[in-house]
């Protein structure tokens, strides 16, 4: 796994505190962030909102493909943009489903997805379970998707597709 980090190296949690997060807490995040638009933005300000360091597994492009479409942006590039972000304390891009092992190695608390998910298909998607989220004391939590803003939707509009 390549990674960048904005302030923080893998593994050293940024120090400070802000309204609503959980004291001390990895939050780990896993996307494609494609075509990076202010709903990608949101998104990872109101996760790293959840704790104290934020850790972003990027998806890498085989994987992408395999479920959803190429992306547009290599994984190299959606990388270097997510892990400039000061929101951002380390980016990773992970070419496996399984986040198991990165949840273990970065020590996570708190896994946040889009609300636009049920919490079964989505535990499937990156292969964990109830049981072992509970066995590491990590906490899955869903946050409110951005309407009126996606990927898809940007796609649609260069295709002229919709207004």
């Amino acid at each position: 796994m390549e990674g960048v980090g904005s302030t923080h190296p893998a593994g050293v949690p940024a120090r400070g505190s802000r309204v609503g997060e959980a004291k001390g807490a990895t939050v780990y995040v896993i996307g494609v962030f494609d075509l990076f638009h202010r709903g990608h933005l949101s998104f990872l300000e109101r996760a790293r909102a959840c704790g104290e360091r934020l850790v972003v597994a990027i998806n890498g492009d085989d994987m992408v493909a395999s479920y959803k479409r190429r992306p547009i942006h290599s994984e190299e590039d959606r990388l270097a943009i997510v892990g400039a972000l000061r929101c951002v304390d380390h980016a990773f891009v992970i070419r496996d489903y399984d986040n198991r092992r990165a949840m273990l190695e970065h020590e996570v608390d708190i896994v946040v997805h889009g609300d636009d998910w049920e919490a079964r298909s989505y535990m499937e998607q990156i292969r964990v379970s109830e049981r072992f989220l509970e066995r590491h004391g990590i906490e899955l939590r869903f946050i409110p998707y951005t309407e009126g803003i996606s990927t898809s939707a940007i796609l649609e509009r260069i295709r002229g597709e919709a207004p």
